[in-house]
């Protein structure tokens, strides 16, 4: 018993330093200890914070995936997510400006340059506001020369009417939420994640609160899309409350926009919209390949899967992110032991949260599906598909990881060429395994195209550490 005790004792000890960073009150950071001690501080209020969000907006897409698609059919659910998948490629109108923005923020945080980021922050604003009125027409009557028989592989004349119309529904809320996002984004930029959390739970709890509502007045696909879509305006709205009331300075002034402002903004997200527009040819384009070679049922399918990998991946991501503006700040300041620390920390958690969940779905994920959606998939996912699953999983976690910490640095040109070829091998490796493979061949996929980008990124993040 004494020796337990012992080393129950020896264990206290060692838990104390990260049991005294969850707390409110901060750190003095005057010196480099107490800057070490904020940051983890942040990072374990916002890390914690995030990870319970995550479940949360986990279990509310659980809970609204069998909800739905028991509701709709596999058809119209499937048609849905390609029609959602269509409009994430709205996400380019903004040029990057959005992502640009939590880059200067962080930047002008190390440098306490509070002058600066009233400016960067009121430029981006009104960039992404002007660039919405531009846009926001030509986008809508867009939606009626889009053929979508051949780009869904549609025959039934109300789907076609219904892909049209959801179109402009999703692409209206999109539009109306550019500009509402960036005071998340500045949240995060100043390492205040936990209340970017809240809104964003906020929105799930919302929108899965206004599907139940949809579905209990028997309403039809575009009102369900339109209650859905919703829910994301009220969280980026509370947003803006959090915002004022925790960097009360950080305001939209109108007299502070500036083309300095706009040019230091430009410098990060001209390529993080090149970035952006590779990524999502990457991950966007596999619901319109899943459509042309398996048809909808396919689309539905591989959604469910990516529910199971969207949970587990953002649970990764939520302990990842609140680490990525300490870096940036620390950065700012040449604190090279403690980014070198910081990155092995958050790849270690990054991993750590993507293999111990993943591992049981290659011996119980079909059983998980059936228990569900209370139907299985219209194909045979079997144990060399849930490999794949993970193996891909795996090499996602560690490439994204080490390449968020290369884009909060600004290092992010030497990556593309990268994201293109990872897109261009998935996309002609899909062509030729879909048909064939079916879902396991997609996932096979996605491993041959992430193979090159990974070693390459491990190669280059050990570059920048060395040149700091």
């Amino acid at each position: 018993m004494p020796f337990a005790g012992m080393k129950l004792s020896r264990l206290i000890d060692l838990m104390k330093p990260y049991i005294n960073l969850l707390r409110f009150q901060s750190f003095d950071t005057s010196s480099e200890v107490g800057r070490s001690y904020e940051r983890y501080r942040l990072i374990a209020l916002s890390g914690s914070s995030s990870f319970f969000s995550k479940i949360i907006i986990s279990l509310t897409g659980l809970i609204s995936v069998p909800l739905t698609i028991n509701y709709l059919g596999k058809e119209q659910f499937g048609l849905w997510m390609v029609i959602s998948s269509l409009v994430i490629w709205l996400q380019l109108t903004d040029f990057g400006i959005g992502n640009g923005l939590i880059n200067a923020l962080a930047e002008a945080n190390g440098r306490n340059d509070k002058e600066s980021a009233c400016s960067y922050f009121t430029t981006a604003f009104c960039s992404i506001t002007v660039i919405t009125f531009i846009l926001f027409a030509p986008v809508v009557m867009a939606a009626f020369f889009i053929p979508w028989d051949s780009v869904l592989n549609l025959e039934s004349a109300s789907l076609l009417h219904d892909a049209n119309l959801c179109f402009i529904i999703v692409a209206i809320f999109f539009f109306i939420n550019m500009p509402l996002s960036l005071a998340n984004k500045a949240l995060g930029a100043y390492q205040k994640g936990y209340l970017a959390n809240i809104t964003q739970v906020a929105a799930s709890l919302s929108s899965l609160l206004f599907l139940i509502i949809a579905i209990s007045m028997g309403l039809t696909l575009p009102w369900l899309v339109s209650f859905v879509s919703a829910g994301a305006v009220f969280g980026n709205a509370l947003s803006w409350i959090f915002l004022h009331r925790e960097i009360p300075w950080l305001k939209l002034q109108l007299n502070k926009s500036s083309r300095e402002a706009l040019r230091r903004v430009a410098r990060s997200s001209v390529p993080l919209f090149l970035f952006q527009f590779g990524a999502l040819l990457l991950n966007q384009t596999a619901n319109i390949i899943l459509a042309q070679f398996g048809g909808l049922g396919m689309v539905a399918d591989y959604n469910i899967l990516a529910k199971f990998y969207s949970v587990i991946f953002s649970i990764g991501t939520s302990l990842s992110f609140p680490f990525y503006p300490a870096i940036r700040e620390a950065f700012e300041r040449k604190e090279k032991r403690w980014i070198y620390h910081a990155i092995k920390r958050v790849t270690t958690i990054r991993l750590s949260s993507l293999i111990v969940p993943t591992i049981p779905l290659i011996f119980i994920g079909n059983h998980l599906i059936l228990l569900w959606i209370r139907q299985p998939l219209s194909e045979n996912f079997g144990y060399a598909g849930w490999s794949c699953f993970l193996l891909c999983i795996i090499l996602a976690g560690l490439s994204s990881t080490l390449s968020e910490i290369l884009i909060v640095l600004d290092y992010i040109y030497t990556q593309l060429h990268s994201l293109f070829i990872n897109a261009l091998v998935f996309i002609l490796c899909c062509i030729l395994l879909v048909p064939h493979f079916g879902l396991t061949g997609f996932y096979a996929s996605s491993i041959i195209g992430m193979a090159y980008p990974t070693l390459w990124i491990l190669f280059k993040t050990k570059s920048v550490l060395t040149s700091i």
